[in-house]
């Protein structure tokens, strides 16, 4: 038979134990809506072509999940011999879930053509982004190769 202590001290140790549980979930937190836009200039100054992207993050401490909302690519008066292809828009989320990014991507170039031969001058695989962490700090840039 139980003494009175050992039961209070078994019915302490379930109560802790099996009944309550060991961590509270994570609260979600949600970044709101961040957008990012790049202009392109040429060498005088002008406006020539620019690339846009807005999306929002939910993050928990221990994943973070994007939101794609919108993305555009738009030439200006003065880039009008520019060129855009392969444009893209989406999220990539990291294996362990601690980062993720929204990101509008698109090739920009120049050059003399005819029917589909000519000489291209210049050529850039540009990459616009916004990176959140799983902490929900924010970090934007544009890549350009």
């Amino acid at each position: 038979m139980l003494q009175p202590d050992n039961q209070e001290s078994l019915i302490s140790k379930l109560t802790n134990n099996i009944l309550q549980p060991k961590s509270a979930s994570a609260a979600t937190y949600y970044t709101g809506t961040v957008s990012k836009t790049y202009v392109a200039y040429s060498w005088v100054g002008l406006p020539l072509w620019e690339i846009y992207t807005k999306g929002e993050f939910r993050y928990d401490k221990s994943t973070v999940t994007p939101y794609f909302y919108d993305g555009w690519v738009k030439k200006r008066l003065t880039g009008f011999i520019w060129q855009v292809d392969n444009y893209g828009e989406g999220t990539t989320t990291a294996a362990n879930g601690s980062w993720a990014t929204v990101y509008t991507r698109a090739n920009f170039h120049y050059g003399l053509e005819y029917s589909g031969i000519g000489l291209v001058v210049q050529y850039l695989d540009v990459r616009n982004q916004i990176k959140c962490d799983k902490y929900g700090n924010i970090y934007k840039d544009t890549i350009i190769r």
